[in-house]
């Protein structure tokens, strides 16, 4: 067969795998890809489009799976090595080193560190590539290499200024960064591409809180009402707002019409025990208890509640009742005997914390072992018995 004839074949097989791939039949695309290789196992193209297949069919089986930590490590390395095969062939091939680049950030476990390899060299490919640039901002900001992000987002939004995605993700890390004049200028630009202009003014809301600029996310709470006067993060965040600004007969008013949307609103009512009495805290607090079908839940948020105010005793006691109703949840034992253990009542907190760690080792005997609440009884034989490997 002539090369003209081969690369006919292979193209009219690519063709057919893209008409499936963009139906997201990609096992069938995948099928025949490996056709083409059969016919060219050296074609750059086939190696780069069969590892996107696999990509594509791991984000639609992978959520819903039950492969074993074996299985998952080899489809991982089987993507990999499809890009890896296309970059021995062609070491400049953009693609194959971005989407390299893509899958060690998105599906394999610890390989943020190594898809930074992979994502500057297609950076070196096509320095202006937008998709790049923006990849590599996120594994930066995964890797909590914030004042590199800072950069690489600033590039990725040269290129496109008006990307909400990448604005988004930039202004969530200038929060984290407490970049917070930088983050609300952010948000004014991302105002002017956003759909959801409720969400962002929330946001932005929140900012404002964290620069003490009351008046103003109190202002901004109201724009996003008038999208939307059922929003639950604007009538939180007018609670908030209302609460640091004096008004709290306002503020009382608007937490009961947030708890008629959403009863287990509760943790909202937090705010006042920062900015004023505990006593209206606590009231507000019991009259949501009361509208919730939910006790179970409700019961959680009230011990919740009395821990943040210290008052450790009673918040064992709301923990009980909610055991009462759900006598082998976990994470509630774990967190009675935190109060236990904060209201020195030792014994309780290792009777406690043991039943938890029965019931959820896997997860519990690490928390234990980090936990700040188990300060005082950590030294313990006992304690030291519970969290030793069985």
């Amino acid at each position: 067969m002539s090369n003209q004839n081969i690369n006919n074949e292979v193209e009219l097989l690519i063709k057919q795998a893209n008409k499936y791939c963009e139906d997201g039949e990609h096992e069938i695309a995948i099928d025949y890809l490996e056709q083409a290789l059969k016919i060219d196992k050296n074609s750059t193209k086939v190696w780069c489009e069969k590892g996107w297949n696999l990509f594509l069919l791991w984000h639609q089986i992978f959520p819903d799976s039950s492969l074993s930590e074996t299985e998952i490590i080899f489809k991982q390395q089987e993507i990999i090595a499809c890009f890896d095969r296309a970059i021995a062939i062609e070491p400049n091939n953009f693609l194959a080193w971005y989407r390299r680049g893509q899958t060690q950030l998105e599906i394999i476990h610890d390989a943020v560190e190594e898809s930074l390899v992979s994502l500057d060299q297609a950076i070196a490919l096509q320095p202006d590539d937008f998709d790049s640039w923006w990849d590599k901002s996120f594994a930066l900001y995964q890797l909590e290499r914030y004042e590199e992000a800072l950069i690489s987002y600033q590039k990725t939004l040269l290129i496109d200024p008006m990307h909400f995605g990448a604005r988004d993700e930039f202004c969530r890390m200038l929060c984290e960064m407490e970049r917070y004049e930088e983050a609300l200028a952010n948000y004014d630009k991302l105002l002017l591409v956003a759909e959801n202009q409720e969400d962002v003014l929330c946001h932005k809301c929140e900012v404002l809180e964290k620069l003490g600029r009351n008046a103003e996310a109190l202002d901004c709470c109201e724009q996003a009402l008038k999208i939307n006067p059922e929003s639950h993060d604007g009538l939180a965040c007018k609670v908030r707002a209302l609460t640091k600004l004096g008004q709290v007969e306002a503020a009382l008013i608007c937490y009961e019409k947030l708890v008629q949307i959403d009863p287990q609103s509760i943790v909202v009512a937090q705010v006042f025990i920062d900015v004023y009495c505990v006593a209206d805290a606590l009231k507000i607090f019991e009259q949501s208890i009361k509208s919730m079908t939910d006790k179970f839940l409700a019961r959680i948020y009230q011990a919740g509640f009395l821990y943040e105010l210290q008052d450790y005793n009673q918040a064992a006691v709301s923990y009980h009742q909610a055991l009462e109703i759900q006598p082998d949840d976990a994470d509630t034992l774990y967190n009675l005997a935190c109060c236990y253990a904060l209201a020195k009542q030792t014994k309780n907190a290792l009777d406690n914390l043991e039943k938890a760690i029965k019931i959820n080792p896997e997860e519990l005997i690490e928390s234990a072992i980090n936990e700040p609440d188990f300060a005082e009884i950590c030294d313990l034989p006992q304690f030291e018995l519970l969290v030793l490997p069985k």
